[in-house]
């Protein structure tokens, strides 16, 4: 929370988009919300023996609310993204300029590799986080939340049947979540060390050539930087790999 209290001055320069695309984000789930009670709806008046006239008419609403619900996430999509990209923009501008400041002893200390990748992933993991992430989490969390009122006020007891895996789920999904921020945070460290090992041999590909060590650099970096190290989850495999 302490890391992503830093993007607060950010998201305050794009807060019009941020906001408004998250109202539209809203209306959007709204729409989608209603089909179901619809669908609901329809079914028990056909039962009652209702025209065709009275299908058609429930199927060109249940059209209408789809429609309206892609034209809003389209906007929304739009707006959020957009701000997003802004940004990322400021955020490797900042970056850049507090580089710029940095001492050279910094830099003989830090591989030029490794400042590369967080330059260039960590800032689009993090632009990829303020901007499709955000919409995830506010489109499927109100959604879940408005599914759970139809569900309470349409059959309480069927509704607490479904709510009863739900708890299992989130153990479930608290303990993976830790596992996947550990695999994260190692295939992060895993692109600096694959960043630092491309620029050393790109800029000294003549001296590599040279020493004719081609093939020990290959293997180098496949043995430093794929999985089998350390700092890969145990079991993964890449293209090419065998046991």
């Amino acid at each position: 929370m302490k890391q992503l209290r830093r993007l607060l001055p950010y998201l305050r320069i794009h807060r019009r988009a941020y906001l408004l695309g998250l109202a539209i984000v809203v209306l959007a789930t709204a729409c989608g919300a209603v089909t179901p009670p619809l669908v609901g709806y329809a079914v028990d008046r056909l039962r009652q023996g209702q025209t065709k006239t009275f299908i058609l008419a429930v199927s060109g609403a249940i059209a209408l609310a789809a429609l309206l619900r892609a034209g809003l996430l389209f906007v929304s999509r739009y707006l959020i993204l957009a701000a997003s990209r802004r940004l990322e923009f400021d955020l490797r501008n900042d970056l850049f300029a507090h580089l710029e400041t940095l001492s050279s002893r910094w830099f003989d200390t830090n591989a030029t590799g490794e400042i590369t990748s967080r330059a260039i992933n960590d800032i689009e993991g993090v632009r990829t986080m303020i901007g499709i992430g955000v919409m995830a989490i506010v489109s499927t969390g109100l959604l879940f939340l408005v599914s759970m009122v139809i569900m309470f006020a349409t059959s309480p007891f069927l509704a607490a049947l479904f709510v009863l895996p739900l708890i299992g789920i989130s153990v479930v999904m608290a303990w993976t979540g830790g596992k996947m921020h550990d695999h994260s945070m190692a295939v992060q460290a895993q692109l600096g060390v694959l960043s630092s090992r491309a620029q050393e041999n790109f800029s000294g590909s003549r001296v590599v050539r040279a020493f004719v060590q081609e093939d020990n650099e290959i293997e180098r970096t496949a043995r430093n930087t794929g999985p089998g190290t350390s700092d890969w989850p145990a079991g993964a495999r890449g293209p090419g790999r065998r046991s």
